[in-house]
This record gives structure tokens, C-alpha cells and sequence, in this order.
């Protein structure tokens, strides 16, 4: 990793204006690792060519990550779990501007049945969340966290999932799309997939869409 914190935790930790870029998918890195990091400020930060996360923060609250661009990340295509090329999971944070991307191209192109490849993934509570895209990978957001405000977001051209809220509750959800999503096959995954554990959610002038030019279009618009 570039930087990495892993053990106890570090306070007031910060990054801005960095080109951050890896090795490969051949030399296991990330670009910004905190096991536990309060009060960290991330901004102005441009990522690109990691094997692993552009950011993964393991714990920690009132996080600022702002004005962040991710790309061909998670060039390691074999993983075990949901990763997120930005992987956040906190409490009380500010998370807004972000472009994250796998970098997974045209049909037919998910990294495997699983879907573990994820653009953004968010963990935690009390987390305002706003003008992000998750686009080119597995998933788009895979969400599970809980009581938050989030607004002005977008998933597209994702080869399975647009968002995917796995246990998310009490959140708000205002002017989000899922758009152009299920790349990989039609009639298969959705632009929103809502698990039956979550509940609560408002959903305000949210949309899901598709193109007519679309070789694959989403087997639904919103499940539960």
C-alpha cells in the first residue's frame, strides 16, 4: 500500500491533491489503507492501477472524502468477498464527488457469478453521501449502512447491479439513478436491488433507466 495505517488508530490524518497510481494487478497494493481512522480528510485525490482499493477504511468517524477520482482499480479480478474501489466503513462522514470505477469494459464482462467488484462501498451510519458515480464495475454502490442522507448519486453501465442495499436502514434517498445497468446480460440484474433486510429507506425522485439502443437492459427498475 502507499499509505497504510494498521495498527491502533491516527487522528487527523490527511491527503490533498495527490496522483496516487499502483503497479498492477500483478503487485498486490492500495492506495490508502486506515484501520481506523477518526477525523481523516481525503481530497483532490486522482487514483489509478491498483490491484486492490483506491481507499479502504476499516473504522473510524467524521471522515471527509471529497473530490476523488478512482479508475482501473480492483485489477486483481479474483476476490473473495464484496471490495469496493472505494471502501468506506465508518460513522458521521462527509463522502461527496467521487468517480469510481473497476474499469471493467463493454458486455458479457463481470469479474465472476458473484459480483464481488464493486465501484463504491459504504458501511457504517449518520453518513451524508452526495454527487457520486459508481460506474463500470460488478456493482455500482453496494450499501449497508444505516440512517443516512444521501443525494445526486449515480450508477451506470454496471455489468450487474446499479445499487444493491444489503441491510440498509432509516436512509434517505433523494435525486439517485440507477441508469443502464445489467451490461452484462438483459432481463438479469437490476438498477436497483433492495435485500428484504433493509427497510425504512425513502426514496424521493429516484429513477431507473434504460436506453432503447441498449443490447442488455435491467430486469427491473426498483425489487425488493
Amino acid at each position: 500500500d502507499i499509505f497504510a495505517q494498521t495498527s491502533g488508530s491516527v487522528v487527523n490524518f490527511g491527503l490533498d491533491g495527490i496522483y496516487l497510481r499502483g503497479a498492477g494487478a500483478s503487485f498486490p497494493s492500495r492506495g490508502i489503507y486506515g484501520l481506523n481512522m477518526p477525523r481523516a480528510g481525503f481530497t483532490n485525490l486522482i487514483f489509478d492501477n491498483f490491484s486492490d482499493n483506491a481507499i479502504k477504511i476499516d473504522a473510524g468517524t467524521a471522515g471527509l472524502y471529497s473530490n476523488i477520482f478512482a479508475q482501473n482499480c480492483l485489477l486483481d479480478r479474483t476476490q473473495a468477498a464484496k471490495i469496493g474501489v472505494i471502501d468506506i466503513t465508518a460513522n458521521d462522514c462527509w463522502i461527496s464527488n467521487i468517480e469510481a470505477t473497476a474499469s471493467l469494459s463493454g458486455t458479457a464482462n463481470k469479474s465472476d457469478a458473484n459480483l464481488y467488484l464493486c465501484a463504491i462501498k459504504i458501511g457504517g451510519s449518520n453518513h451524508f453521501i452526495r454527487d457520486l458515480v459508481g460506474e463500470i464495475s460488478d456493482i455500482g454502490f453496494y450499501l449497508d449502512c444505516d440512517s443516512s442522507r444521501i443525494s445526486g448519486c449515480r450508477a451506470d453501465l454496471n455489468q450487474g447491479h446499479g445499487w444493491q442495499l444489503v441491510g440498509s436502514t432509516s436512509n434517505t434517498f433523494v435525486n439517485c439513478w440507477g441508469y443502464r445497468n445489467s451490461q452484462d446480460a438483459n432481463n438479469t440484474y437490476d438498477n436497483w436491488d433492495i435485500n428484504s433486510a433493509s427497510g425504512s429507506n425513502k426514496f424521493t425522485n429516484c429513477t431507473a433507466n434504460c436506453l432503447n439502443i441498449d443490447t442488455n437492459k435491467a430486469r427491473y427498475g426498483f425489487t425488493d
